[in-house]
């Protein structure tokens, strides 16, 4: 929701209330522990400051030193944070990919391995661990569907895939070909979230 409100922005000027709004909603985010959205989150920002300078070339000096300007925020943040402290040990153990839902996930793909060597062109029927599904898009149509409902989830896959490279090479060379009064690098940005996340939270 907030990369589409700042997507929506025409002005010239800079969207400050846009960034707020993106701002705010990446701290949401960070503090709820939503590390997969967090992971689109972040390359998704850079894959929205790619595509602006390849639209616009002239803007590369300027969004070169944007990106040096956050990482250096974020070195220094780092840097000047207590690792001894209560929040820091806190986050750190969140993002450490070492908690009980990475546990799970690998138990569930292990799982899952398990029944594609046994049932591999059939698949085995709607199947759970633990009362949760396999969390893979691609695993779970295997392993729920066989073989054939594997390659159809990537034949699909790869379709949105391509068209979404196929506009973007559209777009980016040919810049005045887009018309809709929002801004393109932002609304290129929005396949990331579902193409992402069917790895890591797409079940069947």
């Amino acid at each position: 929701a907030a990369l589409l409100f700042r997507s929506a922005s025409t002005r010239a000027s800079r969207d400050v209330v846009g960034m707020m709004v993106l701002g705010g909603a990446l701290l949401i985010l960070f503090l709820l522990n939503t590390r997969s959205v967090l992971i689109v989150a972040g390359l998704s920002i850079l894959f929205v400051t790619i595509v602006s300078a390849l639209c616009q070339p002239a803007q590369l000096p300027t969004l070169a030193l944007k990106v040096l300007a956050a990482l250096a925020i974020i070195t220094l943040a780092f840097g000047y944070t207590d690792v001894e402290s209560a929040t820091a040990g806190e986050m750190s153990d969140r993002f450490a990919f070492e908690d009980q839902s990475t546990a799970e996930r690998v138990g569930q793909y292990e799982a899952a391995f398990d029944k594609i060597k046994e049932y591999p062109l059939t698949g085995s029927g709607y199947f759970e661990l633990g009362g949760v599904p396999i969390h893979n898009l691609f695993l779970s149509a295997w392993v729920n569907a066989g073989l054939a409902a594997f390659v159809l989830v990537v034949i699909f896959y790869l379709a949105v895939l391509s068209r979404w490279v196929s506009i973007l090479r559209t777009f980016i060379a040919y810049p005045e070909r887009w018309v809709v009064p929002i801004a393109f690098e932002w609304v290129a940005a929005l396949p990331m979230l579902p193409l992402f996340r069917v790895w890591l939270a797409g079940d069947g």
